[in-house]
């Protein structure tokens, strides 16, 4: 069905601007709406791979900064920042401890749960993003301003093609990967990942790792 639809949408549009007795302006609307669901379907294949991935092949892990994952994340997102108009306001402590994962699946979680921030939030809202340690964890936390989730969804948001409904209709359109994605790489990690949500106010994710205290070798990657 995910496939399926966009598929038989960009379909339609193109039979349109295919039509001899179609006039230019029809046209490029057709061909522009036509992408716009043959994109929707490319982002849908790319994160299946990208999951089908994660599960089947374990990446090496080597010592990063969450500090600097999160500033790549935030620079995958740059585009949907622009349209929604958000600020995204981004905290990073000093002297981090390390934490023992691969660089661009750790960038693929976080940009999937800023991605959501940005999603649910209101134009013009602000997103908070703060990376902080302790002792024996480091973390990253996404709060934005939005819709909220309601309390009978959350234990489902992580589920593949889950989305958030109003009534019959989807709430928002998407593909339901993004914090399935999330969860797989988070879980690969050894990491955690909660949630506290309230409607009307907003959501807050919060990701957690342990802090490199050991060789790297010794945690048998």
């Amino acid at each position: 069905h995910e496939l399926k639809t966009p598929l038989m949408a960009a379909n339609g549009f193109l039979d349109i601007a295919q039509e001899s007795t179609v006039d230019d302006e029809t046209m490029q609307m057709a061909l522009k709406s036509a992408g716009r669901n043959l994109q929707q379907v490319i982002s849908l294949v790319n994160d299946i791979l990208f999951l089908t991935e994660v599960e089947l092949v374990l990446p090496e892990m080597h010592y990063q900064n969450l500090g600097e994952v999160v500033l790549a994340a935030a620079d995958q997102v740059k585009n949907p920042v622009k349209l929604k108009q958000t600020r995204m306001n981004i905290q990073i402590a000093p002297d981090l401890p390390s934490v023992n994962g691969h660089f661009n699946s750790l960038v693929k979680a976080v940009t999937m749960v800023l991605d959501n921030a940005i999603k649910f939030s209101p134009k013009g809202s602000e997103v908070d993003v703060s990376v902080d340690s302790d002792e024996e964890r480091v973390w990253v936390q996404v709060k934005d301003r939005g819709i909220g989730i309601p309390e009978e969804a959350l234990p489902y948001i992580f589920d593949r093609f889950y989305h958030l409904e109003e009534g019959d209709e989807p709430l928002f359109g998407g593909i339901g990967l993004g914090l399935a994605i999330t969860e797989q790489v988070i879980e690969q990690h050894r990491g955690d990942i909660q949630v506290e949500s309230e409607e009307g106010k907003g959501s807050t994710f919060t990701i957690s790792f342990d802090a490199m205290t050991k060789p790297e070798e010794e945690y048998g990657m």
